[in-house]
């Protein structure tokens, strides 16, 4: 499936739009449904297409929509692919900055990754070994 994933900071990626109804999202390619629950108990809605690399997801507690597009093979911006960019170059590329705490995340095979939100524009960065391991697009929060 050849679907262009251009990200739109506060719009969304590609024809996958921020607040569309998750059944008009789930008919733009086909979905494996992940879905389960937050940390708190709150359930939440999880599809994922492996060939795109993408999963998206509601979290059910704001109302019906997609909340959140999760890319880790491509993503476009300006035309560059952003997962494989130095964090350096993302935030010179986006024009913005982490807002609050990095955070560190550690999985059983001892893989690190650290968590960076760029809230100004709507995106949760994900870098291994200073490089952009995947991004999660979000709605841009309001001050």
């Amino acid at each position: 499936m050849d679907m262009k994933l251009e990200w739109s900071p506060g719009v969304g990626v590609g024809p996958f739009k921020l607040g569309m109804e998750m059944s008009m999202v789930l008919k733009l390619a086909d979905f494996e449904d992940q879905s389960t629950e937050s940390a708190n108990g709150d359930p939440i809605a999880i599809f994922a297409n492996d060939e795109l690399g993408i999963m998206i997801a509601d979290d059910l507690t704001d109302g019906p929509g997609l909340d959140s597009v999760h890319a880790d093979q491509r993503l476009l911006y300006q035309g560059r692919n952003l997962i494989g960019m130095p964090l350096e170059e993302f935030r010179t590329l986006v024009g913005s900055d982490v807002v609050g705490e990095v955070r560190e995340v550690r999985f059983d095979d001892d893989d690190v990754q650290f968590i960076y939100d760029f809230a100004s524009v709507g995106a949760q960065v994900w870098v291994k070994d200073g490089l952009i391991n995947s991004v999660g697009v979000l709605a841009i929060e309001d001050d």
